[in-house]
This record gives structure tokens, sequence and C-alpha cells, in this order.
């Protein structure tokens, strides 16, 4: 079940622990562009925003494990490994909520033609929903035909929309961060991975790395009548940047069900725009970029080897997933009216082209209570952190160094 979710999930993709997700995320990829563009971002972004959310909720999590800031010149290397929790009304969304019930009105031929969605079931998993759960939708076209004066309805895409994982857990493993103690009881800390990439060509995946800095000052100093009270009381905060992506093999147009394209290529048209051809669509892919900051007020008590802590933390991230690259979409009929003896009955599709089609901005800001432990053994420690919020977490590692 978490393979199937490091497969699914772009940023699984981006720390590729086992750089095996081209293939469903590809396939997924081509899913959602065969309804058209707007409707693709529409379908995208409702079933990949809790993912987007729950990951800027992950890097904003594990910063500390104590209200104390180190003293000058120590120091702690920490591995944190993040988990965050999934809402249940997240890990589904509705397709009437969406506007896809509504039929839409255009023009064609110089007459109203109507697309409609049509579905048995709007409730659909987002990526955290059901693994069993198989929404199929069916988006047709009605329009009157110039040839012959009647109305027809066509099928412009036809597809099942992706599955979930059966899970509500958003894990994000091993972070190393570095503290060191400053003068002033300041305490600044740092963040990072190294950019990594996997295969070559168009199936290149690259990870360019997650980045993050820090810090933690202690109040209690400057405020009369508290110096000398047995807790200490600071504010911390932390900002962390990653980015990634994943190339595509050429994903190709695919026609309707029981249609043809219009093709510069195919004898007996006198079509003149994009084709099938694979050369036409290159450089497509996926693009993840995740930005999040955090703050939060920290009271500690340390009681010999353990410390405990409990604080308030407001945390804001932007999570941002492109679809990159030329692609290829059905659109509305094309009339071969210039040659009489068309072997498809002058009917074909026309080849819509988008460039980047999809971009999707999934933000995320909540105010949560935080709380949790240190377990210090020498030059070891041991934590664990947890935060209830909307999108509530959990942190826990250990650590390495000369701490207080």
């Amino acid at each position: 079940m978490i393979k199937s979710y490091w497969k699914t999930s772009l940023l699984a993709l981006a720390l590729a622990a086992t750089g095996t997700g081209k293939t469903l995320a590809q396939s997924e990829a081509a899913e959602f562009i065969k309804g058209g563009v707007q409707d693709a971002g529409t379908l995208l972004g409702a079933y990949v925003q809790p993912f987007g959310e729950s990951f800027g909720v992950n890097m904003n999590s594990g910063w500390v494990h104590t209200a104390a800031p180190l003293k000058p010149g120590r120091f702690e290397l920490r591995i944190i490994a993040n988990a965050t929790f999934v809402p249940v009304g997240n890990r589904t969304y509705n397709l009437d909520a969406l506007g896809f019930k509504k039929p839409v009105s255009r023009a064609l031929y110089g007459e109203t033609a109507t697309e409609q969605w049509e579905y048995t079931n709007p409730v659909a998993p987002t990526i955290f929903g059901s693994v069993d759960e198989t929404v199929s939708i069916r988006k047709t076209l009605t329009y009157t035909n110039p040839s012959t004066g009647q109305q027809e309805t066509e099928t412009l895409a036809s597809l099942s929309l992706p599955q979930g994982i059966g899970i509500g857990v958003n894990p994000l493993p091993v972070i190393p961060q570095l503290s060191v103690g400053l003068p002033l009881g300041s305490e600044i800390m740092v963040r990072f991975l190294p950019a990594v990439s996997i295969g070559s060509g168009d199936n290149a995946f690259t990870f360019d790395g997650l980045w993050g800095v820090g810090a933690k000052h202690s109040i209690k100093q400057w405020i009369p009548g508290i110096k000398s009270l047995p807790f200490n009381l600071s504010v911390a905060m932390g900002y962390t940047s990653s980015k990634s992506s994943l190339g595509f093999e050429s994903l190709t147009p695919e026609a309707p069900a029981g249609a043809q394209f219009a093709d510069p290529d195919l004898a007996g048209t006198s079509y003149q725009g994009p084709s099938v051809e694979e050369t036409d669509y290159i450089k497509q892919g996926l693009i993840l970029h995740t930005t999040a900051w955090n703050t939060s007020v920290l009271i500690s008590k340390k009681m010999s080897v353990l410390s405990a802590f409990g604080g308030l933390r407001y945390a804001r991230s932007a999570t941002n997933v492109t679809l990159s690259g030329i692609y290829g979409v059905a659109g509305e009929p094309y009339i071969n009216a210039n040659n009489p003896a068309d072997p498809n009955n002058n009917r074909y599709t026309l080849i819509n082209t988008e460039k980047d089609p999809i971009d999707i901005d999934m933000p995320i800001g909540q105010l949560g209570l935080t709380g949790g432990f240190r377990l210090k053994l020498g030059f070891i420690s041991f934590f664990g952190e947890g935060t209830w919020s909307r999108y509530s977490t959990i942190s826990a590692g250990m650590g390495f160094g000369w701490m207080n």
C-alpha cells in the first residue's frame, strides 16, 4: 500500500526511494488530459490537492523538540521523519460541486453546441481516498451537422478517474537538520537534502533538492519578572523549499471511441493542423515546487534527561504542480467537405494542442497546538512532536551532538 502511494504521489517521485512511479503517473496524466485542458486542470487539482496541502504541512513539521536554544557553540545533527494525517473530508471530491453537472454551450459551425459530462456517481476519491472505488465519466458534444442539418451527439472523452491509495496518511521520511547555538539565547537551524537525478532523456526524473533555514530565540530573558523561573520560553520559525520534476515518454493524442483524428498525413483529408506524430509532443512531464514557512511560540521544562514542551504554531505553505510540455487533445468534429470521396464519410475529430496546459496552486495556512518531548542520553537524543490542527502531524527521530 505504501509503495503504491509513493508511485502515485508526485513527491515520492521526487524523493524516489523506489524510482518506480513513472508509468502510473504518466498514465494518470494521460487520463486527465483526455477531457480537455480546463476540465483536466480541475480534475487533477481536486485529486492531488490534499497531497499538495499535506506535503506542505509535512515540510513545516519537526523543527524543534524543546523551547531551550542551544548554548553558544553547541550543536545537534538530527534525522527527522514526519507524517501528516489527511482529514476524512479531503479523501473524496464531488464532481457536481466542481461544476461538471452543468452543460456548457459554445458555438460550432455557426450553431449552438452543448458539451456535457455524464456520470452516475458524483463522488470520486482523491489521492488519499478508496483504493477500491472506481468512477467513470464521459464527455459528450451535441451539435448540428452542417452537412445533414441533423442534431448529433458524439463522445469526446470517456475515462475512469484514478483511484486513491486507501490510507489517509502522507509520510515524509528522513530530513537531516543541523542546529547550532549562538550568543544571546539564539539558535540557527539548517535543513538539506541534495539533488539527485534518475534516468535520462524523456524519462528523466530530477529532484532538485530540499533546503530550509530556521531560528529559535529565547524571549524569556527580555520579560521582567520571569527570568529566574524554571522553564524556557522562546519563539521559533522555519522556511523550507523543494522542487522536483519527472519526464514522460511522449503522450500522443487519443481519439474518442469510434472516431478518427484529422491528420495531415492521412490520405483524403484536407486538414492542415497538428498531427498524431510522436515528435510533435515533446518535453512532457510533471513539475512539483513547494515552499513552506512556520512560526511558533514555545514553552518547555527540563526534568533530568527528559524535556517536555508545548506551544502554538502557525504554518503556511504553497505547493504548485505543473503539467509541462506540448499535449494534443480531442477537439470538435471536423468536416472534410473538400473531398466527396472521403473514406471516413467526411467525419473526423480535430486535434487541439496546448503548451504547459495545467498549472495548479495548492496553498494552505493553519493554526495549531503543538507539543512533544526530548530524551537526552549523553550525546544521543530521541524526540517526538505532534501538532493538532486541520491537518494534524507527528514527527519523530534522533539526534547526535553536544546538547544542553
